[in-house]
């Protein structure tokens, strides 16, 4: 049994957030995984079922929110190293097609972006290595070193303030990209 989740139906452009809520007030029906793990339909009409619905959609209104802040914030492309994308828990069964483009308006959301978020991921890990081979190879580089003696903390706290400015290098950032770089290695 194939399953259409609301993560594929994004990540394809077949359509968006809203053409999918319209489609699932439309049908009256989702199918997916309730909170046991059992896939299931999920009927819009049925009070047992308004809980998991409930979910679905507020799932779906945090990615919204999400990529529609997009030129506020350094976005990552959905996470799929989750065992389970909270978009992949719910849609529809494929034998059942389902038409997003009828249920677009003239003022529904926006398909979502892909290679601009691609592309500003990738300048700001080219901008974090630079900023790291500038400091190692640079002038800097006996300040950079004292720092990484104390260790990734202090390291981040240099490169913050070095970098201040500069896209892609907030803490919370680094921090971030320090610890899955670290983990890539010790598990390559």
């Amino acid at each position: 049994m194939e399953f259409l989740t609301f993560y594929d139906v994004l990540e394809r452009n077949l359509g968006t957030h809203g053409a999918i809520v319209s489609a699932a007030e439309d049908l009256g029906f989702i199918h997916g995984f309730d909170r046991y793990g059992r896939f299931r339909r999920f009927t819009f009409n049925q009070d047992k079922d308004k809980t998991d619905i409930e979910k679905a959609l507020n799932d779906l209104v945090d990615d919204l929110n999400y990529y529609s802040d997009i030129y506020k914030h350094d976005l990552d492309p959905r996470d799929l190293d989750d065992p389970f994308h909270p978009l992949q828990r719910y849609g529809w069964l494929v034998d059942q097609p389902i038409d997003f483009k009828k249920y677009e308006s003239d003022d529904s959301d926006p398909l979502m972006p892909s290679s601009k978020t691609s592309k500003k991921k990738e300048s700001n890990e080219l901008r974090l290595i630079g900023a790291l081979v500038s400091c190692l190879c640079g002038e800097e580089k006996q300040a950079a070193l004292r720092e990484i003696e104390k260790g990734d903390a202090s390291l981040i706290r240099f490169l913050e303030k070095r970098f201040e400015g500069y896209p892609g290098f907030s803490k919370s950032y680094m921090e971030k990209k320090f610890a899955s770089a670290k983990n890539l290695l010790e598990n390559s």
